[in-house]
């Protein structure tokens, strides 16, 4: 599940920033921050509890002063934490001069001018799913109580069986009563997709699709693909 740290002066703004990821991404951990004190704190939080963010969406200018770049304050704190030297930060910005030196000086994974869309945020955090920039460990218990941290990239097919999903890999599978179907489709995110309203497949991983059988070949596993999911699968197949 990736865990997103907003920070936005404008309050209006930062509520439309977190609707809009949440509506999409509705199991998501977002914390949100309205000034630098605040988010400052929140990552010290972060890391005290072993609980790191994944993904940084900050403001460039977090007052009305002229030349505050507090944002990029934040930004170098993130930096100098070992756990964060790799995590994406996504620039948002009324300055759009500042976009070059945000890319080159904190590696950061892009910036937004404004005024933006949300269907901009929401594309950019798509992009960075797609890419695998935001692969995470996925964390659950299965049926007999023992927990499990598996990378989504080794996850190749789960299926949903009465109560219970299981999660196949390549060499193992996981029963577990922790998540529906529909719940695991939204954690994992793309490039999961739904296949069958059984079945959600890895499309990464996808080795063909067999129009005759109406089947997609993943693994060792031959999965039915419902022609109401061929659509979403049309990327990957």
């Amino acid at each position: 599940m990736q865990r997103i740290l907003i920070v936005e002066d404008e309050p209006a703004q930062l509520q439309v920033l977190k609707n809009s990821i949440q509506e999409r991404y509705a199991y998501w951990r977002i914390d949100t921050a309205d000034s630098y004190d605040a988010a400052m704190e929140l990552i010290a939080q972060s890391l005290t509890t072993d609980k790191p963010f994944t993904l940084f969406l900050l403001d460039i200018q977090l007052s009305k002063e002229k030349g505050d770049r507090g944002g990029f304050l934040i930004a170098e704190a993130i930096r100098s934490q070992k756990v964060y030297f790799t995590v994406p930060i996504l620039f948002l910005t009324a300055v759009s001069d500042q976009g070059m030196y945000a890319l080159s000086h904190f590696h950061c994974y892009n910036y937004i001018s404004k005024p933006y869309t949300s269907e901009a945020i929401v594309f950019q955090i798509e992009q960075m799913l797609f890419t695998g920039l935001l692969d995470n460990n996925f964390v659950f218990t299965d049926t007999n109580r023992i927990q499990h941290k598996l990378s989504s990239k080794d996850i190749l097919v789960a299926e949903s069986q009465s109560h219970t999903v299981t999660i196949y890999t390549t060499g193992e599978s996981y029963t577990t009563r922790e998540y529906s179907l529909e719940q695991l489709s939204d954690t994992l995110s793309s490039p999961f997709v739904r296949c069958h309203k059984r079945f959600l497949v890895n499309g990464n991983l996808i080795e063909n699709y067999d129009r005759v059988t109406k089947c997609i070949n993943i693994g060792k596993h031959c999965i039915p693909a419902g022609r109401a999911y061929l659509d979403a699968l049309k990327n990957y197949i």
